[in-house]
């Protein structure tokens, strides 16, 4: 008899309405500064990591203290969860060969803990003349009610590694969602890779769109709706003039990106 032994968590079984989100790889930063704004908000505790070998070893250090690139954190007062990224410096198409391997990790746990939902968040270029609104893709029978939060149901192909997490949750019966923000920042960094301007004018366009407060307030408004918590967005705006300081490094990235990668 040599049966397989594994450790199945009871804990986090008595909250309810759980949900995990999972900040999606955006060479803006975006993603990642809703996922420290909600962890920050919420004085979230880290309760696990993901130990992945095939990138190189990353620790977060804060006061002395260590942390996991790849950290999950929880806050007990609103069973909300979120995956902490480190900034997206790895190329992208690593990004894109590591990321099945993150979902399925995530989840066998969530199954496990019964988790209720996850959702992945995105960003989208924002075209020209058009309002910023948050989009959701989903599974049919989530649609009404994504509709009915006042989101707005995207139509059309979509490139982005969420596609392989609504996939997976599909397969496995568990509530998924990709939420989309049009982002003017996405706008912006697309012109720089066609040459309509020039990545020396882009900061200051970034500067006068005031660091893309608008899709990012709508997103974590959007998020609130979706995970039925009531998130904060009075100090969002401050936290997002920050953001000035993680684009000078996205703006070292889009020159080094490869063309045919899509924004």
């Amino acid at each position: 008899m040599s049966e397989e032994i594994k450790v199945y968590e009871i804990y986090f079984r008595k909250y309810k309405n759980k949900n995990i989100v999972i900040p999606l790889f955006s060479i803006t930063g975006l993603t990642s500064l809703i996922a420290d704004y909600l962890i920050d908000s919420f004085k979230m505790e880290p309760i696990a990591y993901l130990n992945i070998k095939e990138i190189q070893p990353l620790m977060y250090v804060t006061e002395g203290k260590v942390l996991h690139p790849y950290t999950l954190y929880f806050s007990p007062e609103n069973s909300l969860m979120v995956l902490k990224t480190p900034f997206p410096k790895e190329d992208y198409e690593n990004y894109l060969k590591i990321f099945p391997k993150i979902v399925d990790a995530l989840l066998d746990w969530g199954e496990r803990n019964e988790v209720k939902r996850f959702i992945a968040l995105d960003f989208m270029p924002l075209e020209e003349g058009e309002e910023t609104k948050v989009h959701f893709i989903t599974e049919e029978h989530l649609t009404e009610e994504m509709t009915r939060l006042g989101l707005e149901p995207y139509s059309g192909v979509f490139s982005s590694a969420g596609t392989y997490l609504l996939d997976e949750c599909m397969r496995r019966r568990i509530d998924g969602v990709l939420l989309v923000a049009d982002s003017y920042i996405y706008t912006l960094l697309r012109m720089v890779l066609s040459k309509e301007i020039s990545p020396k004018d882009l900061y200051e366009k970034i500067k006068e769109a005031n660091y893309d407060q608008e899709a990012l307030i709508k997103m974590v408004k959007a998020l609130s709706k979706v995970t039925q918590v009531e998130i904060p967005v009075d100090k969002l705006r401050k936290v997002a003039k920050e953001l000035g300081k993680i684009l000078v490094e996205s703006l070292k990235i889009v020159q080094k990106r490869p063309p045919g990668i899509v924004l």
